[in-house]
């Protein structure tokens, strides 16, 4: 490895903006797309979880409470989903969709003007942007409030002065937490309490995406420390051991190149697959284990959509009543079934049970007909008494049919069977 000699820190060129990537720009622009994802989620009924209803709402799907398999699926699926990206690409999450980041950048940048303006500007300066953090601080409490509780009824009891202390208490928590993480933490937080980034070093490996300083250049290096001084964690990006607390930001990368290329020089600062030279690197870097990861991310998600897609807003359950056992009374065999029915639509129903397969004056239900609120369940008794000796002995299937009142092409049905004994 290249020796890198530490001189006094000599003045830099002239800034001349030439970058060969925009990264900042691009990088800028992927943070606020993804925020305002973040913040539309909930209003646009994408994605939430409605404490109050015991519901959760995926691309426009209401899942109830029993359907919540879904929620274990979009759990597993975030979980592989993180490890396969951070396998393959590092904290580039931190650097570049956390939400935390443009929050601590936003707020250095605001902090920095403040700190250079003089007199009476200062108190202005710092006053508006103690405001404009208030008001900001207020819409993420609000928008993360949207996730628990539908956006149009949080905001007609905001402006009825409505609330419940629960939900005052949630809203004024969220938005002290943003007014003080932008006032005392900011990338603090990144390098010594985030969890994802604790869990970083079990995760990455040697083909993970990570900056890199190239040692073969090293010559080119003019110590100007400009990589150093706007990076947002404080590392030093010329040092070769892997430093977890980099957030990948390319911050470094901009700055060499800003400060080299003026002189006829390329950046000496880089994303690479592990430490590599880019003599050394593979075609392809991606290790086994993030070909692993990302395999069963692949299979959660194929398992969620499939089941989202061919989810039904009626369930129609068929079992055997527990309680009324299949016996024989006075040369009838008796049987009882119970139908769980569950109405998985945001609008109240009814159902109509009918069987079929058995001879009809076999058959009772009671009751004929379900009335089910929103996301509620029900159930009738299907009751079968056949003479002896009108169906032989043995196994005899039939079928359980459970059509919507309100909407005629809205049908389920489920097998069962009725034996009769010998």
């Amino acid at each position: 490895m290249a020796n890198i000699t530490l001189v006094e820190p000599t003045s830099p060129p002239r800034r001349n903006r030439t970058t060969a990537w925009p990264w900042r720009p691009v990088r800028h622009f992927i943070q606020l797309a993804f925020m305002a994802l973040l913040f539309a989620l909930p209003l646009l009924n994408w994605f939430r979880i409605d404490l109050r209803g015991r519901f959760m709402v995926i691309f426009g799907q209401t899942v109830w409470m029993e359907e919540f398999y879904f929620l274990l699926l979009a759990t597993l699926m975030f979980v592989f989903f993180f490890m396969a990206v951070t396998l393959v690409l590092g904290r580039v999450w931190c650097g570049w969709l956390c939400p935390q980041t443009p929050l601590s950048e936003a707020a250095n940048w605001v902090l920095r003007h403040i700190r250079q303006a003089r007199g009476i500007l200062r108190y202005l300066l710092a006053g508006g942007a103690l405001i404009v953090l208030l008001a900001f601080a207020a819409a993420v409490g609000f928008a993360t409030m949207s996730y628990i509780i539908a956006p149009q009824e949080l905001w007609a009891e905001l402006t009825s002065g409505s609330f419940t202390p629960w939900v005052w208490g949630l809203l004024i928590v969220t938005t002290a937490v943003v007014v003080l993480d932008a006032l005392f933490l900011r990338h603090a937080f990144c390098i010594s309490a985030c969890p994802y980034g604790m869990i970083q070093s079990v995760l990455t490996d040697r083909d993970t995406l990570r900056i890199r300083f190239m040692t073969e250049r090293a010559r080119d290096c003019i110590n100007c420390y400009e990589c150093s001084r706007v990076c947002p964690v404080n590392l030093e990006p010329r040092k070769q051991k892997m430093q977890l607390e980099c957030i990948d930001c390319a911050e470094c990368i901009v700055a060499c190149e800003d400060v080299l290329r003026p002189l006829g020089k390329p950046g000496l600062i880089e994303f690479s697959f592990g430490q590599r030279s880019r003599a050394q690197q593979r075609e392809f870097a991606v290790s086994g284990k993030a070909l692993v990861v990302t395999a069963i991310f692949l299979a959660y998600t194929g398992v969620f959509l499939y089941l989202l897609v061919n989810r039904s807003p009626l369930a129609v359950q068929v079992v055997p009543d527990p309680q009324q056992r299949t016996a024989v009374v006075n040369d009838t065999v008796t049987a009882a079934y119970r139908v769980q029915i569950s109405n998985r639509s945001r609008t109240p129903d009814a159902y109509q049970v009918q069987v079929e397969g058995l001879p009809a004056g076999a058959i009772s239900v009671a009751p004929n007909t379900v009335a089910l609120p929103a996301g509620q369940q029900g159930a009738a008794t299907v009751t079968v008494r056949v003479p002896r000796g009108e169906l032989p002995a043995g196994s005899h299937p039939f079928t359980v049919v459970v059509n919507s009142v309100t909407q005629s092409a809205l049908t389920r049905s489920q097998g069962s069977s009725f034996f009769v004994p010998p």
